[in-house]
């Protein structure tokens, strides 16, 4: 019997070590991924995905605790920990509360986009913010019931401003007028975007909303690579839950084009947008075209959705 007890401990102590050095490996392994290849291979995409900066910290953490009676993997996981945090907040974290003197003036557009989640219609979320912000222009995801909402997007307007639902699931307000241009689905997937022209104070922005799918198996390289396709003209903005993290691949032909993303305005805290209790992925973007640059970017926390809302200013 002592000797099956015995037998039987040991059995468990093996486990639990061969379970923490693959927890470690997998960890190892997301923190290599995000170093090199990225989202660039349709499997180890899904790996990509699920394995935010955040997250692995996290996961460090619980390794640490996983083997705190073994000093060696205890006082390496922590190390692994603080390398992950500081990584995570070089490249999220930003405290910077004014906009470099060198600067041009701000036009004065301000831009807001916010993933709804299919909250029933009237929004007064929505009404507030719009009431708090006064943007210009605002983009939404997700808006209404899965089902269909014929209710107005909000019960009341600020005198000047219109608001649309072109097509299930998206929405548009804006402080002038709007024009709905083309429709695009992506074949065999959810994802699609919306072209709109936009007057505010008698200029014309160019406007693409797009809705990603969230499927974790799926390449984002036909979505983001016909979206970009589309912002060859000037004084285009390109907002919506891409449901791609700022950090894929398939956003560096963006960059290389002098495309500019929202977070790099002055702002102060991270950058991700989903889940709102503790965000851990930036999905919700907006990018403008190289003439046009972000100037404050900031994050507003609404109850009724699971998604940040983002507010930037441009010039």
């Amino acid at each position: 019997m002592a000797h099956a007890k015995e037998s039987a401990m040991i059995f468990r102590t093996m486990l639990h070590r061969i379970a923490g050095i693959l927890g470690c490996l997998l960890l190892v392994t997301g923190m290599l991924l995000h170093l090199t290849v990225r989202d660039g291979h349709k499997w180890i995409a899904t790996l990509f995905y699920a394995m935010p900066l955040p997250l692995i910290l996290v996961g460090w953490l619980i390794a640490a605790a996983w083997h705190f009676r073994q000093r060696t993997f205890l006082i390496a996981s922590l190390c692994m920990a603080f390398l992950t945090a500081c990584w995570w907040q070089a490249t999220s974290y930003r405290k910077e509360t004014q906009v470099r003197s060198a600067s041009p003036k701000p036009s004065g557009l301000k831009v807001l986009y916010w993933n709804m989640a299919h909250q029933k219609l009237p929004s007064t979320d929505l009404e507030q913010l719009i009431a708090t912000h006064q943007p210009d222009i605002v983009g939404l995801g997700e808006v209404g019931l899965r089902s269909g909402d014929s209710n107005p997007l909000v019960r009341h307007l600020p005198p000047g401003y219109i608001a649309l639902k072109p097509e299930h699931g998206m929405g548009l307000v804006v402080r002038g007028n709007a024009q709905v241009q083309q429709i695009t689905r992506i074949k065999k997937t959810r994802s699609k975007f919306l072209q709109m022209d936009v007057t505010v104070d008698a200029k014309v922005w160019h406007i693409i909303l797009v809705d990603g799918d969230a499927d974790p198996f799926l390449r984002r390289e036909e979505l983001l690579g016909k979206v970009l396709a589309k912002t060859q003209a000037s004084h285009t903005l390109v907002m919506g839950d891409f449901n791609t993290p700022l950090e894929s691949q398939w956003f560096d032909p963006w960059r290389t084009a002098g495309l500019h993303h929202a977070t790099e305005g002055a702002r102060t805290g991270f950058r991700e947008t989903w889940p709102r209790h503790w965000p851990v992925l930036t999905i919700d973007h907006l990018w403008c075209t190289p003439e046009t640059q972000p100037v404050l970017f900031e994050r507003v926390s609404l109850p009724s959705s699971d998604h940040l809302a983002i507010v930037a200013s441009l010039r």
